[in-house]
């Protein structure tokens, strides 16, 4: 007797997905595209507006980005940080960064990201401290002779690590419109990564990755630094809003324009790390 070989599941999908992506066509790639030019637009605006009344960004400065993608906060803050500054972004998305900016796929709920995140942060914080002396040699044979030394990448903790400048933006990476967009298809990995598990879907979740960031700020930030936070407004926000002022000094709270679902969002600025992280944050 002859054996069927039925379809796998990934064979369907295929199937499916070459069926139906051209349906979309042009008026999808328009759609998507104009969505996405008007996030970037409010965007800029949104951070040329924080950047104008609080100045945030400066030369020189080590700025962490945690879910830099699409790069927005990251692009804008390494055209500030020069010559010396160095921006390190963090997202569970590919994200294109500028020259004197690095970037780390993962998520920084993982120790061992974060782990990883340390080293680039210490790497960069000791390249630019060399250049501000004023050493002749190139950033490769700089970077050369600081490998040399295992302790640095195998000892390391949160006391290394200062940190001018904390970005939290831990939304959703894309804009979205259609869960079968052509530019979306041709590249299944994107696909994948730009699925619902990824989502944000209430001001509850964005308020418990906020708090994970603002734990890794606390223990990363200088004294003197900032700590920049977006979340979804709702009933959460408050209490958040009085863990960072148990953090920090002084809060700043901006409204800023609504994501693609139609959710109003919240930018906190806070400015004055106190010296110790509040009992309640410890187990967040």
């Amino acid at each position: 007797m002859r054996q069927v070989r039925w379809p796998t599941s990934v064979s369907i999908v295929r199937v499916f997905l070459r069926r139906f992506a051209h349906k979309t066509g042009s008026k999808g790639e328009a759609s998507l595209k104009k969505l996405t030019t008007k996030s970037e637009r409010e965007y800029s605006a949104l951070i040329r507006q924080i950047q104008r009344k609080y100045n945030i960004f400066k030369p020189n400065q080590l700025v962490l980005d945690l879910g830099c993608a699409p790069g927005y906060w990251n692009r804008y803050a390494a055209s500030h940080v020069k010559p010396f500054g160095r921006v390190i972004g963090l997202d569970v998305v590919p994200c294109h960064v500028d020259r004197n900016s690095s970037f780390l796929q993962g998520s920084f709920l993982s120790s061992g990201v974060q782990h990883e995140l340390i080293r680039m942060a210490v790497r960069a914080q000791q390249l630019r401290d060399v250049k501000q002396v004023g050493s002749s040699k190139d950033y490769a044979t700089i970077l050369t002779e600081l490998q040399h030394s295992e302790d640095m990448y195998t000892k390391l903790s949160y006391s290394d690590v200062q940190v001018d400048v904390v970005l939290s933006d831990l939304m959703a990476p894309l804009p979205r419109n259609a869960p079968f967009e052509p530019r979306f298809v041709r590249n299944a990995y994107k696909t994948m990564l730009l699925s619902k598990q990824l989502a944000v879907d209430s001001c509850k979740d964005s308020i418990l990755l906020a708090h994970a960031a603002l734990v890794l700020c606390f223990r990363s930030l200088k004294q003197s630094g900032i700590f920049v936070c977006k979340v979804l407004r709702g009933d959460e926000t408050f209490a958040f809003r009085d863990n960072l002022l148990l953090t920090f000094e002084t809060v700043h709270q901006v409204s800023c324009f609504r994501d693609p679902q139609a959710r109003s969002q919240t930018v906190f600025i806070c400015f004055g790390k106190r010296e110790e992280l509040p009992i309640g944050l410890i187990n967040t």
